[in-house]
């Protein structure tokens, strides 16, 4: 594992892009070139998950028109339509970007994350999207890099296992892996589990049994507030948005509690626990195209 760049490095680099922070990001392009992949997949990451929001709220003379500033932010280096071929890749147009200059697309990149910070998004807005930042850029480093290296496969799943069984969980050392690989893996291990016990039309009512359930037989009252329990489940079911507003720590801490207690209710052991631990590292190791 000493021979992969560390996770932190790329969290690290994400938060110095969303929002925008010019000496991060002169420093984060002036490091070796052995990190130049991370860098790239940070900045695009961050680009896509601001555009991604900031278009939801655009109609399209709006569009247009923020095509048009970052262009005129160019100097002449970026015409409009290439901003909007940009745009259209990130909203997965693959044919939009087909030839595409690397190094105009950079630029649009980064003169698009100072325009979105200076006229669109606030830092509080903005930093609401590091999570999302963070998903896209780890799946664009991955996506350049390829598939997980067995070795590094098995080490997934014994720590998706400790991490769900709760069996020698407390000797994993995040600082080996990166805390968001770590972040990762929990959310994977949480929306399969989601998704074994309930089915997409699940009730609220259903959700709140479960929860009662479960802090009485499998998790102690006091270390998970119900209401947040059910909302964070009822947000995996139908992506509500209703706990966006969670930090990373408290989401990942939550999805820890409330995956092992679904575990637990499914009675998963033994192959079966074998089969959810491999499904959930596949999960984490496929490359789509959704991201």
């Amino acid at each position: 594992m000493t021979a992969r760049s560390p996770e932190p490095s790329l969290l690290k680099l994400v938060l110095g892009f969303l929002p925008i922070e010019q000496e991060s990001a002169e420093a984060a392009f002036g490091t070796t070139d052995e990190n130049q992949t991370y860098v790239v997949a940070a900045s695009l990451g961050a680009f896509t998950a601001a555009v991604l929001s900031l278009l939801e709220r655009l109609d399209a003379a709006e569009r247009e028109q923020f095509c048009h500033r970052l262009a005129a932010r160019s100097a002449g280096d970026v015409q409009p339509w290439m901003v909007e071929a940009a745009l259209r890749g990130t909203q997965g147009d693959a044919d939009a970007v087909v030839g595409a200059d690397s190094t105009v697309m950079s630029a649009i990149h980064m003169h698009g994350l100072y325009l979105i910070r200076d006229e669109y998004l606030s830092a509080t807005e903005s930093r609401k999207l590091q999570a999302s930042a963070l998903v896209h850029a780890l799946e664009y480093r991955r996506r350049w890099d390829g598939p997980l290296p067995s070795d590094l496969s098995q080490q997934f799943r014994d720590l998706v296992r400790a991490m769900v069984s709760g069996q020698n969980f407390e000797k994993v050392r995040v600082s080996e892996i990166g805390s968001f690989t770590f972040h990762r893996l929990a959310y994977c291990a949480f929306l399969l589990a989601v998704e074994r016990r309930f089915s997409e039309t699940a009730s609220v009512e259903e959700v709140r049994e479960f929860v009662v359930r479960a802090r009485t037989r499998w998790i102690r009252p006091e270390s998970l507030n119900p209401v947040l329990a059910e909302w964070s489940l009822l947000d995996a079911i139908v992506e509500n948005g209703s706990v966006d507003d969670l930090s990373l720590d408290e989401t990942l801490r939550v999805q820890i509690v409330l995956t092992r207690a679904l575990i637990s209710d499914l009675d998963l052991t033994g192959e079966a626990l074998d089969d959810f631990v491999a499904e959930v590292v596949e999960q984490f190791d496929q490359v789509d195209d959704e991201s």
